[in-house]
């Protein structure tokens, strides 16, 4: 039972997704968003795949192709006002 457990909770941060925060779907974010203590984790996984980036603190975007200062430029206002 360990064994599978373990194995399971591998897929999932393979995936990108852990379990318990499986609704968290990166491609439904917005291109920035603020991360927060019950998808931290996932966001982590994100970040050390490939699929998402540190803009600030708690700060991230889905998108890995631009320069982040472009990033920023264009979505300045929601990184002003992140409850918008």
């Amino acid at each position: 039972m360990q064994i599978l457990t373990s194995y399971a909770q591998i897929i999932y941060v393979w995936d990108g997704y852990d379990r318990p925060n499986a609704h968290f779907l990166l491609d439904e974010q917005p291109e920035v968003f603020l991360s927060t203590a019950e998808i931290s984790r996932v966001v982590g996984s994100a970040v050390r795949a490939g699929r998402a980036r540190k803009l600030g603190n708690r700060l991230y975007t889905r998108n890995t192709d631009e320069p982040l200062e472009n990033i920023a430029r264009r979505n300045w206002q929601r990184i002003a006002a992140p409850d918008l």
